[in-house]
């Protein structure tokens, strides 16, 4: 040391990296209002908006400065708050069908698009609305896939684009077969069944459904043979 010059306390200045450093972390953690703070020597500056006066520590050392941008870090939570509002949209919509009836199946000509199905029962459709649109008999309870009755009356009103009495929804009419001449409608009789106690009988594979025509039992006049021959319907032809 020269002549002269006195030792000067080396805390006169304050610690530039440790001391700085814990004011600028302390003062950044409670004021926590601002955005990032900057990195290192004049970064710290801008770090002081965040931090209060914990950037100001920073000085020329780069450690006051990365504690300054944590006061900057504590505003976060204002705007994760702000940003968690805001989630929502719209939906697909998807086709409902009016199921008049109420028989669980809807009708193609009566459809609406919604995200969910529609209440129904008021005058635009007097039953709810379904997902389906397989209905053959919109009005009529009894029509629908899968039915399994027959029927002697048609549909009221007609089933659109098939049968009065295709019933089941499967295109055509079909005969109830314990009502059919041999179970098939086709009209063959043994040479015994005339004498038999209960002679075969019943409708042919032309009757119409609903109607009493085209009815055969198994008969037998003097020097005829056995054969079908045309008699009275006990009941009409039912289908499905």
């Amino acid at each position: 040391m020269s002549a002269g010059c006195r030792d000067v306390p080396p805390d006169l200045f304050g610690d530039t990296a440790g001391a700085t450093s814990t004011s600028a972390g302390t003062h950044g953690a409670g004021a926590g209002s601002g955005t990032a703070g900057g990195a290192g020597g004049e970064a710290g500056g801008a770090g002081g908006v965040g931090g209060g006066t914990g950037g100001a520590g920073g000085g020329t050392g780069g450690a006051g400065g990365g504690t300054g941008g944590a006061g900057g870090a504590g505003g976060n939570p204002a705007g994760t708050t702000a940003g968690s509002g805001g989630a929502g949209g719209g939906c697909d919509e998807v086709a409902w069908y009016c199921d008049a009836d109420s028989d669980g199946h809807g009708d193609r000509n009566a459809v609406v698009e919604a995200c969910d199905a529609p209440s129904g029962g008021d005058d635009a459709c007097g039953g709810p609305y379904v997902a389906s649109s397989d209905d053959c008999g919109p009005n009529e309870a009894n029509a629908h896939p899968g039915a399994e009755a027959y029927h002697a009356e048609p549909m009221a009103p007609p089933a659109r684009g098939g049968s009065e009495f295709d019933f089941d929804c499967d295109g055509t009419a079909t005969p109830d077969p314990e009502q059919l001449f041999g179970g098939t409608g086709t009209l063959e009789c043994d040479r015994l069944d005339c004498i038999r106690p209960n002679p075969p009988e019943g409708y042919g594979a032309d009757a119409e459904c609903g109607s009493t025509s085209e009815y055969y039992r198994c008969d037998q006049s003097i020097e005829e043979r056995c054969a079908p021959r045309a008699a009275e319907a006990p009941e009409r032809l039912r289908c499905r």
